[in-house]
């Protein structure tokens, strides 16, 4: 029913816009979207509930985007205080 890519891949799950917009940021820097235990969660979930669309969805926004939406201030400031803007601006553009 959904193709969720496991811990690492990378590739046809990576489309233009959207959350991947940070892909092309990591490889930029020599690491890839999935490499992070953070980003394992996700495709947990999302195997989890791969039978029940609402199920994800709800799971998604009200869970792991929230607890996102509430740690990107601070990273992005973190990336500033580093001189990253490149990065600083992505998590402005996706809180």
């Amino acid at each position: 029913m959904f193709n969720t890519p496991k811990h690492g891949q990378t590739g046809k799950y990576q489309k233009p816009g959207g959350p991947y917009i940070v892909a092309p940021r990591l490889r930029s820097v020599g690491s890839l979207c999935g490499k992070f235990p953070a980003h394992s969660r996700f495709w947990k979930v999302a195997e989890k509930t791969s039978h029940n669309l609402p199920s994800k969805l709800e799971i998604f926004s009200l869970g792991l985007e929230a607890r996102g939406q509430n740690l990107s201030p601070k990273t992005t400031e973190k990336f500033m205080k580093t001189w990253d803007f490149m990065t600083s601006n992505i998590f402005k553009r996706i809180s």
